[in-house]
């Protein structure tokens, strides 16, 4: 599975914490330590104590939803 960082667009550090606060909490902590930390499925999966697949599904689910919330802060920025 390829997934894109969320965090490689340039967005400033508190948007990015303000956007993550907004998911349920595992997709949060796994999001932090996979892209903010930089572990692996496997570390993450250890330190959870779930499966890679769960680890895998948790950023899937989390990536697509920080897409979602920029998305929607980018439309309420534009009218403004």
């Amino acid at each position: 599975m390829d997934v894109t960082s969320p965090f490689a667009v340039p967005f400033n550090t508190d948007t990015v914490q303000q956007l993550l606060r907004r998911l349920p909490a595992r997709q949060r902590v796994t999001l932090r330590l996979r892209f903010g930390q930089g572990l692996t499925d496997r570390q993450v999966a250890a330190l959870l104590g779930c499966g890679v697949s769960t680890v895998r599904t948790l950023t899937l689910r989390g990536v697509r939803r920080v897409r979602e919330l920029l998305s929607e802060q980018r439309t309420i920025d534009l009218r403004t």
